[in-house]
């Protein structure tokens, strides 16, 4: 009855919550299904798919034939005869000690080569790369070409150190231009010393505050500007406060500032009545 009205039959429960993903997993299954189908019934849509598929058809490029190549040691099922590496090992001070010959797994051309040493490695370039036994007679003529060519500025030089062009000489402007490279690398090193050195205050005294604001002509309330202005007091300031109230109630004469230690705890136990009596008052 169902596949004759094209529906499907899932049992679930709201009460159990069983069988609800199945269904919402069954309907979004359906809902796919459905939009691909009308997409691929659009004659433009399909076109536009099918433009972004390419399908590969290789071609047989000659009658060669060349079938899968099994080394006659896997069809026999022949193994190397002799100790192992895992055997030499154990036998030659065990792991960290023994080294693995890995020359003998290199392909040559010639087996007189297997054991041979290969240049040094240096920066992670091969040191015979760069060798050349010509090197010493290069590097003399290379000297012998930066000779001529210094002594060819300085002939140079000397037929232009006479001419004069806008009326100065062209020692005169290599004089100049020397000067004022050396102020401009002077007045470099100077900003960043002066820069290094220069000390910015976070914080301001109210007399600048005030003096800046008056000398622009602005018209301030001091009594509100410092009442909201915060000093911020050090650990020194208030070491010091102490000390001086340590100090006046040690300097005064009639003793008023002074509380003993039996005013004091009679003073707390007062105080402590006082709650007692007032948490056990009845109300």
């Amino acid at each position: 009855m169902a596949k004759e009205a094209n529906a499907y039959i899932i049992q679930m429960s709201n009460l159990t919550k069983d069988g609800i993903e199945d269904v919402k997993s069954k309907a979004c299954d359906i809902l796919l299904d459905h939009r691909l189908t009308q997409k691929a019934k659009d004659p433009k849509k399909a076109e536009a798919i099918f433009n972004r598929l390419h399908i590969a058809e290789p071609k047989k490029r000659d009658n060669v034939d060349r079938p899968a190549i099994v080394p006659d040691s896997v069809k026999q099922g022949i193994k190397k005869v002799g100790p192992t590496i895992k055997e030499l090992q154990e036998e030659y001070g065990g792991a960290g000690a023994f080294h693995i010959p890995v020359e003998e797994h290199y392909q040559l051309e010639k087996e007189e080569w297997r054991y041979d040493k290969y240049p040094e490695f240096y920066n992670g370039s091969n040191v015979m790369d760069f060798y050349d036994p010509d090197i010493t007679e290069k590097l003399k003529a290379l000297e012998e070409e930066e000779e001529e060519l210094r002594r060819m500025e300085g002939a140079t030089d000397e037929l232009l150190k006479d001419e004069v062009i806008d009326g100065i000489a062209t020692s005169e402007l290599k004089d100049s231009l020397k000067y004022v490279r050396g102020k401009k690398t002077l007045l470099k090193q100077e900003h960043k010393l002066k820069a290094k050195n220069t000390k910015f205050l976070r914080s301001h005294d109210m007399s600048d505050v005030i003096e800046h604001f008056e000398s622009k002509g602005v018209e301030i309330n001091k009594d509100s500007l410092r009442s909201h202005s915060r000093v911020r007091r050090t650990i020194k300031d208030l070491e010091g406060a102490k000390d001086a109230l340590a100090k006046k109630a040690l300097d005064s004469d009639d003793g008023s500032d002074i509380i003993s230690d039996e005013e004091m705890a009679g003073r707390e136990a007062d105080a402590r009545g006082r709650k007692r009596r007032r948490s056990t008052s009845p109300g």
